[in-house]
């Protein structure tokens, strides 16, 4: 320990004069001498992308150029990381000149339809309805009350890749599902000029009330619109059941299923 601790002071004393010239020669960044380099001028990105590069060191293998200001590849949906080395190993710069611009709207693949297994959930097909709704305008004949089912096949892009039996539901449910849609458009349009629903238990016993009555949703899969103009509406006293008199008749008519609406006069 002696000769080592003798050996540092012997490393580490020099003279006040040596001392004195040495200092004289620093600068006020604290540095000796004149400080050059032969390495080309670079402009320094601030990016995420330089710095991690940076970090990683010289032997990385990452590629940057320091001039780049574009998008980056890792923004691009299109871009996944891990599943093809070529495309990793591109920089931001290759990438978009390769797959040119992301388009400014998501682009999803069509998944294929599944049912879900549940009875009367027609709003399941409802991001369908728009091309189902197209193609039905371009097929339907003024003559015809309905569009066969067969029309549809393979005319709807967003139900490509879906089994046959599958397709088929779809197609089934749509078309109920549009149904279901103009039914709930009139019932919105009686509410609005004053219709109001009823049931059986807002009567008494004797009481009949006038003016127009609306039964709907009776019919397959809650379709079905009818509209009967100046009747009367009474509980039947044997049934229990709505029933609606038709003018200048004595015997109602009674009303099973579906639900009732009524805009008194």
């Amino acid at each position: 320990m002696i000769v080592v601790a003798a050996h540092m002071l012997v490393m580490t004393d020099i003279s006040p004069a040596a001392a004195a010239a040495r200092e004289s020669a620093r600068h006020d960044n604290g540095r000796f001498g004149t400080q050059e380099h032969s390495a080309p001028e670079a402009t320094l990105d601030s990016s995420d992308e330089l710095w991690d590069a940076l970090a990683e060191g010289p032997d990385s293998g990452t590629k940057w150029n320091l001039d780049y200001t574009g998008p980056r590849k890792e923004d691009d949906p299109r871009y996944v990381p891990g599943v093809s080395e070529h495309d990793d190993d591109m920089t931001d710069e290759e990438w978009y000149e390769a797959m040119g611009p992301a388009s400014e709207e998501p682009q999803f693949a069509p998944k294929p339809f599944v049912w879900n297994r549940k009875h009367g959930d027609f709003e399941q097909v409802r991001p369908y309805m728009d091309e189902f709704l197209a193609v039905y305008d371009q097929v339907k004949k003024p003559a015809a009350g309905f569009v066969p089912d067969s029309e549809f096949v393979g005319r709807i892009p967003s139900l490509e890749g879906t089994e046959p039996r599958e397709y088929e539901r779809a197609i089934y449910m749509l078309q109920s599902l549009r149904r279901r849609d103009i039914v709930a458009k009139q019932v919105e349009e009686f509410t609005q000029a004053g219709g109001r629903e009823i049931t059986v238990h807002d009567l008494k016993r004797g009481q009949e009330l006038r003016g127009t009555v609306v039964r709907y949703g009776w019919y397959v899969d809650g379709t079905g619109f009818q509209v009967l103009e100046g009747v009367r509406l009474r509980k039947n006293v044997r049934t229990g059941e709505l029933e609606y008199v038709e003018k200048g008749k004595r015997n109602g008519v009674g009303i099973h299923g579906g639900r009732v609406m009524i805009k008194e006069s």
